[in-house]
């Protein structure tokens, strides 16, 4: 709502993971800016629900995002900042990002501004 150069509670992360399809499913994580800039767990857990389905080639991953989860109501015009981040980490036990692809190239996490923006129709 606000757009600022800083993180505040009414940014969120959502991270979606389709899991290893073996011992662990398709999860997701949800995380929102606080007053002071940082990025933590959200309060309250979430409603998002994940399927992913390996390919020959990857998977395929499809999420269910409610609006609830956002702290907003969908309407005709609502404007929101939003980058959509594919990253991976395929070395087991470790938890490092190995590879970050954005459609927002210049997008800073911690930096609103710097991610696109959606207008709802």
């Amino acid at each position: 709502a606000d757009f600022g150069a800083g993180l505040s509670p009414d940014d969120f992360q959502l991270t979606l993971s389709p899991g290893d399809f073996a011992s662990s499913g398709p999860a997701a994580f949800r995380y929102q800016g606080t007053a002071s800039g940082a990025i933590l767990d959200a309060p309250g857990g979430h409603n998002v629900t994940v399927a992913a389905q390996q390919t020959a080639t990857g998977y395929t991953l499809e999420a269910a995002i409610p609006w609830s989860d956002l702290n907003m109501e969908p309407s005709q015009g609502l404007t929101i900042g939003l980058a959509l981040n594919a990253n991976d980490n395929d070395t087991p036990g470790t938890a490092v990002q190995e590879v970050m692809i954005s459609h927002m190239p210049n997008r800073t996490l911690t930096d609103p501004t710097t991610w696109g923006t959606l207008t709802l129709k």
